[in-house]
Formats: structure tokens, C-alpha cells, sequence
């Protein structure tokens, strides 16, 4: 009965090491700063993988805004007008192209604002999210409202 209990726990930590060399090989290529490989490995389009580093990166600013330091801007958004979107369809409509050209200028317009009009600048750059997704993708439209600083006051279209 013994020599049975430890070839059990034997066993059991045999898989147990070999689930954790698979867990460390997923996390070593997920951890890819990539978002094409990133988008390949979650099978998630390039243009969501995108989108959802710019909600994080939305959320950090929004701090650094609120504390009226300016944002640092360091990642290259450009990849927004390539970037392979989940419905096909979606770049064969020159309005996306606007819209994703809107929110780059947004970005340049947030990292050279002075520190007095950070807010009115970040929240400029969440309406823009916010115009985009009425038009493409509703889905996430409450979510990105709660990124604005003053979401009641947020002027989206401007």
C-alpha cells in the first residue's frame, strides 16, 4: 500500500512539472511584444490586440492626466491603420482610416498639450474612441465612456 501511495505521489508531481515547464512556454510567448504574434498566439485579431493596449494605456493616462503630469507616450499607434481587424470588411470603408488618422492626431495633440489642458485633451482623445466604436463596434462604448476624466461632460465629436 505504501510503495502504491508513493508511486501516485510520484506521478502527481511528474504532471505537475510538466504543467508548469506548458504554463512558463505560454506565458514566454505570450510576453512577445508583438502584436501580430500576440494576436496569433490568442487567436485575436491584430486590431483587437491593439485596441485593448490602447485601453491600457488609455487607463494609465488617465492617472497622469488627473495628477496633471503629461502622459508618456512611447508606444507607436501607426499600426492602428494596418493592423488586420476580427471582420474583414472593416478597412474596405475609408471611414475607419479617418476615424484611426483622428485618434493619431489625438495622440500628437495629448503628448505636446501644456499641462493646463491635459484633460480637455485626453478626453478629446476618448471621444474619438467613442465616435469610431459608434460606427464600427458599439460594444465597448460604456467601457470606453468610463475611461474619460469627466465621463458626464466628455464632448464626443468635437
Amino acid at each position: 500500500m505504501r510503495n502504491v501511495l508513493i508511486a501516485i505521489l510520484a506521478i502527481g508531481l511528474l504532471a505537475c512539472s510538466a504543467n508548469k515547464k506548458e504554463t512558463e512556454n505560454t506565458a514566454a510567448t505570450c510576453a512577445v511584444d508583438s502584436t501580430a504574434k500576440e494576436a496569433d498566439v490568442n487567436k485575436k485579431s491584430e486590431l483587437a490586440v491593439l485596441m485593448r493596449k490602447m485601453d491600457a494605456d488609455l487607463r494609465e493616462w488617465k492617472m497622469e492626466a488627473k495628477a496633471g503630469k503629461r502622459p508618456d507616450i512611447s508606444l507607436i499607434y501607426e499600426a492602428i491603420l494596418t493592423a488586420t481587424p476580427t471582420k474583414a470588411n472593416l478597412r474596405d470603408d475609408e471611414d475607419f482610416a479617418a476615424y484611426a488618422n483622428s485618434y493619431l492626431m489625438g495622440i500628437d495633440r495629448l503628448k505636446n498639450s501644456s499641462n493646463d489642458s491635459l484633460a480637455v485633451c485626453y478626453n478629446a482623445l476618448v471621444a474619438k474612441c467613442i465616435d469610431c466604436h459608434n460606427s464600427f463596434c458599439t460594444g465597448p462604448v460604456s467601457r470606453i465612456k468610463k475611461l474619460a476624466i469627466n465621463p458626464q461632460k466628455v464632448a464626443v465629436g468635437n
